[in-house]
Order: C-alpha cells, then sequence, then structure tokens
C-alpha cells in the first residue's frame, strides 16, 4: 500500500520549500505508466494560465520541481490506469485539502489526470472538499 505520510511529505515539501513563482496559477499532479520501473508513476508541474475548457494548459510548464516525480512503489502497479486514476486523485486530494493552508496564494486549481487523458479538479481556491466532485475514471 502506497504511504499516504511519504505521499504528504512530498507534497508539502512543492507547496513550502519549491518557491513555487507567484506568476504561476495552477497545478498539475500527472500520472504515467513506466515500463522501468513496471509501476505508475506521479509527477507535478505548474503552469500559469488554467484553462477549464482545454486540459493542454498542463502542458505549459511553468513551474518544475527539483522534486518532480513521486515513486508511489509497486502497490498500485496491478490495477488498471481507471482504478489508479480514482485511487490516486482523491488521496491527492484529501492530501491538498488537509494541507490548505500551505497552498501559495497564486495557485487557484489543482488537477490530475494521466498524460494524455482529462484533467480532475483536486483543489481549487474558496470552494470546500465537498463542492469537488469525486473523480472517477470514464467507463466506456
Amino acid at each position: 500500500m502506497i504511504s499516504k505520510r511519504i505521499l504528504t511529505k512530498w507534497i508539502k515539501h512543492i507547496l513550502v520549500k519549491e518557491n513555487i513563482p507567484d506568476s504561476i496559477s495552477a497545478l498539475n499532479f500527472g500520472f504515467f505508466f513506466s515500463t522501468t520501473p513496471d509501476q505508475y508513476m506521479v509527477y507535478c508541474t505548474g503552469s500559469k494560465q488554467y484553462d477549464k475548457d482545454n486540459d493542454d494548459w498542463a502542458c505549459d510548464e511553468d513551474f518544475t520541481p527539483s522534486k518532480k516525480y513521486f515513486d508511489p512503489g509497486k502497490s498500485f502497479s496491478s490495477i488498471d490506469w481507471r482504478t489508479y486514476l480514482t485511487k490516486m486523485g482523491e488521496l491527492i486530494k484529501n492530501v491538498i485539502y488537509k494541507n490548505e493552508s500551505l497552498v501559495p496564494s497564486s495557485i487557484k486549481v489543482i488537477t490530475c489526470g494521466f498524460d494524455d487523458g482529462d484533467l480532475f479538479v483536486v483543489w481549487s481556491r474558496g470552494r470546500d472538499k465537498s463542492e469537488i466532485a469525486r473523480i472517477e475514471a470514464p467507463k466506456w
């Protein structure tokens, strides 16, 4: 199982120690499957712009933390991507809301999602956790 403590430490490091520039208005926690090692990985980047109607904003890496990547270990490596998106997205959302006082004032929104997939809002300035929809991967 993924260590929520280690995930929290990584996210807090990004929010507090990385000196996110005031020009950054959005953070994205991206997911991808790595073949070496054979498991899912998480990364964080920031952008000066956010567009709720076009997820390509996350391709503008205006901020890249020194500890960009998080290795969740093999705990989720055997599950399908939809389950991973739901579980990791909810974990990140819960960590952010428990530590939202650490989110720099310039950040207006935090998202997560797989590369080449839809992004889901996990935190938005001025919105209560109950107002943020539960992350659920599309069912085809």
